[in-house]
């Protein structure tokens, strides 16, 4: 079946929408101390940028379709209904125990004069992630943890377009789990200014993804820190093979700046 320009514009927007999770999640990149377990918890904002490639199959058009995701943090705002993310950490000085679990919903839709009268998306986005890490190297001038753990992702999608006075709509769920592997290093500036990095590496559902966060936390209270980071993932997930219809494929970089809180306890 044919389609004109309208709809071949709107189905570039439903795809354009449909991104990841890393939105509004929490870094506990500031550690506490001492042989006692000693605990955080926090949130944050994330400007959430994307530069990639989506695909999926159309049911419409009866065709795989690919395109060239290109969003600023403005672009994800202004279809973002729901965002939220809470992370923490727990450590006897020792061991040291990471988790995030976050969500995001996207929905927008538009109305058209023409063949193509409606066309609606709505998209959630789910998961959680939990790492341990161990110190390899510990001195005055560094802090350098080794880090293991799982990934879990979810996408879910439900889109429809009017076309022709018939409603054809389309669900997508995928969801994927990583193992992961990492490094953390904390370089301490002061007695309460630290620049913290980290990187992983995550295989097993997807076909690999890469994260790289490097920020300054500044323990401004006994019981509270702020971290003013950048963050940088590339994602690489394909369900089916092209031409299935349950084809879907999230090929896409996310990167921006964020700042978080955490209170220790």
């Amino acid at each position: 079946m044919k389609t004109d320009k309208k709809m071949g514009a709107m189905v570039k927007l439903l795809l354009l929408i449909m991104i990841c999770l890393v939105t509004m999640g929490s870094q506990s990149l500031a550690r506490a101390g001492g042989s006692d377990w000693k605990f955080g918890l926090g949130t944050g904002f994330f400007g959430l940028n994307l530069d990639g490639t989506v695909g999926m199959d159309l049911t419409l058009i009866d065709t795989a379709v690919e395109v060239d995701v290109d969003m600023s943090a403005s672009d994800v705002l202004d279809v973002m209904e729901t965002a939220f993310g809470i992370g923490g950490y727990a450590t006897n000085g020792t061991w040291l125990i990471d988790y995030t679990v976050e969500y995001l919903k996207l929905e927008d839709g538009d109305s058209f004069a023409g063949t193509l009268s409606r066309a609606d998306l709505k998209f959630e986005a789910k998961g959680f992630e939990i790492m341990v890490g161990y110190p390899v190297l510990k001195n005055s001038s560094i802090i350098v943890n080794l880090h293991g753990g799982v990934r879990y992702t979810n996408h879910e999608m439900v889109s429809s377009i009017v076309y022709g006075g018939t409603t054809y709509r389309k669900d997508l769920d995928n969801d994927w789990v990583d193992g992961l592997v990492g490094v953390s290093a904390r370089v301490p500036l002061g007695a309460t200014v630290s620049w913290d990095n980290f990187v992983n590496a995550g295989y097993g559902g997807s076909d690999g993804t890469y994260r790289a966060v490097t920020g300054l936390t500044w323990r401004f209270h006994k019981n509270w820190s702020t971290t003013f980071f950048g963050k940088y993932t590339a994602v690489e997930f394909e369900n089916s093979s092209k031409g299935a219809a349950d084809w879907y494929l999230y090929d896409v970089d996310e990167f921006g700046l964020g700042i978080n809180i955490i209170y220790h306890f």
